[in-house]
């Protein structure tokens, strides 16, 4: 099913927006009833104003990277519980992959990659990182580490900014 809410921002003419049931969200740019969600800051300019960063809601993504967890447990991926993380970092590889899968299916939060998060509207990123000492680089964690060290991702983003220069994008690295 599709839904269309009609936005109305004080004195600025009503902003139909388009939410497809499905995602990534795809949009026809010749359609005029629907914004392209990854310029959107862009599109509402007029609004925004010269309004402070903090006066704006920003939509955003709990875990942003947990679409790309790996196998491996990071080694700290269980708040407060050190040593069981240690442990079970270290035996990472004889976990059976029907164990270790089923973890990531659990910790994964998001299923669209940075690049299509932003796409699809997100301005906010939740970013959760942690040093990774057999690696000798940071990763990002949700129990699991990425499969890729943080600055990959990172990369990405700075990419994506390059391509959109009038949108924002506020980072929460933790």
């Amino acid at each position: 099913t599709t839904e269309i809410y009609t936005l109305s921002l004080h004195d600025a003419l009503p902003i139909s927006v388009l939410f497809e049931d499905r995602c990534p969200v795809y949009h026809d740019q010749g359609d005029s009833n629907k914004i392209d969600l990854s310029n959107w800051m862009s599109a509402l300019l007029p609004v925004i104003g010269e309004r402070a960063v903090l006066d704006l809601a920003l939509p955003g993504t709990h875990d942003t990277l947990s679409y790309d967890l790996s196998l491996q447990v990071s080694d700290g991926g269980i708040d407060d519980r050190d040593n069981l993380s240690k442990l079970l970092h270290r035996f990472s590889s004889i976990l059976p992959d029907s164990l270790a899968d089923y973890m990531r299916q659990q910790a994964m939060t998001q299923s669209l990659s940075i690049v299509d998060q932003l796409n699809n509207g997100a301005r906010f990123l939740d970013i959760r990182m942690m040093y990774e000492k057999s690696a000798d680089d940071w990763f990002s964690l949700h129990l699991l580490q990425s499969n890729e060290p943080i600055l990959s991702y990172l990369k990405k983003v700075h990419q994506w900014m390059v391509d959109h220069p009038s949108e924002i994008v506020v980072m929460w690295l933790s």
